[in-house]
Formats: structure tokens, C-alpha cells, sequence
């Protein structure tokens, strides 16, 4: 008996949808403008300026699903959302191109 073959949909783009772009990796494509995404660095800051992910969420006009998705490194906010981070929290665009330290 031949052994079964493993059934693989085929990759369509659903109209209207944008592909989601990653690495090669499994992790998100560059397109915040940094050498390293990390979300945790978004979350300590976010946190510590007293913001909910609600309110930060609302305040730049993503879903809250969507900040939440940031802060874990599942994706990455864009060039122009990462500026919108950086003036709400009042921080250097590099403070999120590496890991924080927890002191």
C-alpha cells in the first residue's frame, strides 16, 4: 500500500486581504525601521507611563487586539505607528530595537 500523502491547501490571496509578510523565519517582516522589533521593551514602557492597552490602543487608533499583538512580537507596528509610539511615550526610537533591562 502506497504511503498517504499529506493534504496541503493551496496558498490564494483572499481578495482584499494583504498577504502577511514575514522573514523566512515565522517572524514578522521589517517594516517598523528598526534592526529588531521588541514588544516587551513596548509593554514595560506602556506600563510604566501608566497607560491601559486599551487607552494606548484608542489613543493611536489601532485595536486593542493589535497593541497586544506588538507587545507579545507577534507583529510589528509600522515606520509611522512606531513615531506615534515614541511621542505618546516619550522615548528614543531605539528603545525598542532591543530587549529591556528589568532591574
Amino acid at each position: 500500500m502506497a504511503p498517504l500523502k499529506r493534504h496541503r491547501p493551496a496558498t490564494r490571496a483572499i481578495p482584499g486581504k494583504a498577504a502577511r509578510r514575514t522573514n523566512g523565519m515565522g517572524r514578522p517582516a521589517n517594516d517598523h525601521g528598526l534592526s529588531a522589533w521588541h514588544g516587551d521593551a513596548l509593554m514595560l514602557r506602556r506600563i510604566h507611563a501608566g497607560w491601559s492597552a486599551i487607552e494606548l490602543s484608542v489613543l493611536l487608533e489601532v485595536g486593542k487586539s493589535t497593541l497586544l499583538r506588538w507587545e507579545s512580537g507577534e507583529s510589528a507596528p509600522r515606520v509611522d505607528q512606531v513615531t506615534a509610539l515614541c511621542q505618546v511615550l516619550g522615548c528614543p526610537r531605539s528603545a525598542f530595537s532591543h530587549a529591556p533591562k528589568v532591574v
